[in-house]
């Protein structure tokens, strides 16, 4: 199997690496902080907006923030990043998408084509696709439209 450049392991940190959707991991935080809210953890809503800031400066946050400090006035809406980090790592919240689910999303596309199926080959493509930017998948896509 021919690992794309950025999964090979030479690639220590692909998750920082021009490889990977930003924007798609700022909306996974900010998902995670629409949770929150409805799970009435506020602060821990906040967190997770605030920490979808480091992959991309979403104009949504702002106004997320301002309704949880309207719901709870004792919101911290300007934490110390580090705070932030601790918190979301105590509640089990990874701070980077899992390298190994990446690789292992290839590997069943790897997987799928060798068995020449291709709606199966096609789901697992799409979900790497929401880690990694579309000139790494092309020639994956190259081998499921051949099946």
């Amino acid at each position: 199997m021919c690992l794309p450049q950025v999964l090979k392991k030479e690639q220590k940190n692909f998750i920082t690496s021009e490889y990977v959707h930003p924007d798609e991991l700022a909306r996974y935080y900010r998902n995670l902080g629409y949770y929150y809210v409805e799970k009435g953890q506020y602060q821990l809503a906040a967190n997770c907006d605030i920490f979808s800031q480091r992959y991309y400066k979403s104009p949504m946050v702002r106004s997320e923030l301002k309704y949880i400090a309207e719901m709870d006035k004792s919101v911290n809406i300007r934490p110390n990043i580090m705070l932030v980090r601790a918190e979301l790592a105590d509640q089990d919240i990874p701070l980077t998408p899992d390298e190994n689910i990446v690789k292992l999303a290839y590997q069943m596309i790897q997987q799928m084509i060798d068995q020449e199926d291709k709606k199966k080959a096609q789901y697992y493509l799409e979900i790497l696709g929401y880690f990694l930017k579309k000139d790494e998948l092309k020639d994956l896509q190259k081998q499921i439209n051949k099946l």
